[in-house]
């Protein structure tokens, strides 16, 4: 959604769906004035081939102020004019050539983007400035994937989830943007999205591999802004709160529902 809450951006792909390796796609960008119901602007890239399986279409974001659009195309990242889809710049970045971009976040502040990348137990982020087509930050992780990153509200820092799949420890790296380097690591179980406001932080687990607790219910794990305390959990009684969590205008909006565990004895794992 475009910042004044009056356009929407979406990408489609062609073939498919989960799309197979080496499958020729399509990926078309189509921008809607969604309370009118139509389309208002339509642009088509170029055919390529996976290099991934993929079931879902490629990330698109609006700037801050709505006047740029970035698009994921598998390892560039194309800037285009919002409102015409007159391309400005495309952006080459230094993912795996064996890997694509997964995601793109940018700033709530300015012409900035996080751009992640990664396979099943490492991975990339990378900030660039849209404007310059420049690299501000590049990470690696080299034990970790990355599942969820967010901006706080007032542009001065962003976080980043990062954990194996299944495995019961993952963390948070939160990076200031005066300095773009690491500035605390907090411990998590297994986090799959983050929502971050100016007074606190909000992470919450992935519905895969819940474990197998009696009485345990996922929740939204929850740290102080400033001091990076961890406080008290939210939780429902009787529901999990999992896979998707996100913060605007002073409210939560998340994922609930009651999710079912089954156990295989032989092997000792739990989903």
């Amino acid at each position: 959604l475009s910042p004044d809450d009056r356009l929407l951006a979406v990408t489609t792909e062609s073939g498919s769906t989960p799309q197979r390796l080496g499958q020729e796609t399509e990926v078309s960008l189509e921008v809607w004035d969604y309370r009118q119901r139509k389309a208002v602007a339509t642009m088509r890239f170029a055919p390529y081939r996976r290099l991934t399986h993929r079931t879902i279409p490629r990330p698109v974001r609006f700037s801050s102020d709505g006047s740029l659009l970035a698009v994921a195309d598998v390892a560039t990242v194309r800037v285009l004019e919002a409102s015409t889809l007159k391309p400005l710049r495309t952006i080459r970045t230094a993912v795996d050539p064996n890997w694509e971009i997964h995601s793109i976040e940018t700033s709530p502040v300015g012409h900035l983007a996080i751009i992640t990348s990664g396979g099943y137990e490492r991975g990339h982020v990378f900030v660039y400035d849209l404007d310059a087509g420049t690299l501000l930050l590049g990470w690696d992780l080299p034990q970790n994937t990355s599942h969820s990153v967010s901006w706080r509200p007032d542009g001065t820092q962003f976080a980043i989830a990062a954990s194996r799949f299944c495995s019961r420890l993952g963390e948070v790296d939160i990076f200031a943007t005066n300095s773009w380097s690491p500035i605390k690591t907090l411990e998590t179980r297994n986090s799959d999205s983050l929502a971050f406001s100016n007074e606190r932080l909000y992470a919450v687990q992935s519905g895969s591999c819940k474990g197998l607790l009696r009485g345990r219910h996922l929740g939204i794990e929850v740290f102080d802004a400033h001091g990076w305390k961890r406080l008290g959990p939210m939780l429902l009684k009787g529901k999990d709160i999992h896979d998707f969590i996100s913060f605007a205008n002073g409210r939560l909006l998340a994922d609930i529902g009651e999710l079912k565990t089954d156990h295989d004895w032989l092997d000792g794992t739990s989903w």
